[in-house]
C-alpha cells in the first residue's frame, strides 16, 4: 500500500503468484504506514546515474545540502526512471525477514519478488538514519515503495523496494 498525495494503491499477489491491483477498501490493511503532510517540495534533479550502493547517501547528501536535520526522518519522493529495481510485494511475510532468518515460507505467503533492469515511476520514501527494525531493513536508512505501471497489464501497481539506483535526470523532492 503506497499513499502518494491522498491518492491510494495497493497491490497484492495472486494465486499465481504474480503482483495484481487490489481495491481500495475498509478491509486493506498495511503492514506498517509512515506518512506526513508536505506543503512544498523542492526539486532536485540528479545530474549523473545514482547506483543502488549509493542511493542512500545520495539521500542524506541531497537533504543536507537543502538545510534537513538528517537524524530526524524525514519522507521523500523521486520521480524518474530507475535502474537495478529489486522489489517485492508481501503475500503473508516479508522476504527480507524470512531470508534474514533461514525461514522456508509456505506458497501461502510467499511474496512476489522481481528484478527491474529499468522501469520508470516515482518513489515514496522515508529517510531514517538508525532506525533499523523501527522504520528500515537492516543495512539500509531508506524505506521506499516504487509506484509504476505494470508492464505487462498496464495497471498502476506498488511495491517495496529493496535495492534501486536513479537514472541521470530523475529529480529527487524533498520537503521545503
Amino acid at each position: 500500500m503506497t499513499i502518494d498525495d491522498g491518492k491510494v494503491t495497493i497491490t497484492g499477489v495472486d494465486s499465481d503468484g504474480q503482483m495484481k491491483p487490489l481495491e481500495n477498501s475498509d478491509a486493506q490493511q498495511a503492514t506498517m504506514l509512515v506518512g506526513s503532510y508536505v506543503a512544498s517540495w523542492t526539486s532536485h534533479e540528479t545530474a549523473t546515474a545514482i547506483g543502488p550502493d549509493d542511493f542512500d547517501q545520495f539521500i542524506s547528501d541531497a537533504a543536507s545540502a537543502a538545510g534537513m536535520n538528517t537524524d530526524k526522518p524525514f519522507m521523500f519522493s523521486v520521480v524518474g526512471e530507475f535502474s537495478d529495481v529489486r522489489l517485492h510485494v508481501i503475500h503473508g511475510a516479508c522476504p527480507i525477514h524470512a531470508r534474514m532468518q533461514k525461514i522456508d515460507l509456505p506458497q501461502s505467503e510467499r511474496p512476489f519478488e522481481s528484478t527491474l533492469p529499468k522501469v520508470r515511476g516515482k518513489l515514496i520514501g522515508v529517510y531514517a538514519k538508525d532506525a533499523v527494525g523501527k522504520l528500515t531493513h537492516p543495512a539500509t536508512s531508506t524505506h521506499v515503495h516504487i509506484l509504476f505501471e505494470n508492464q505487462e497489464t498496464g495497471a498502476p501497481v506498488t511495491a517495496h523496494v529493496e535495492q534501486i539506483g536513479l537514472l541521470k535526470g530523475a529529480t529527487l523532492m524533498l520537503a521545503k
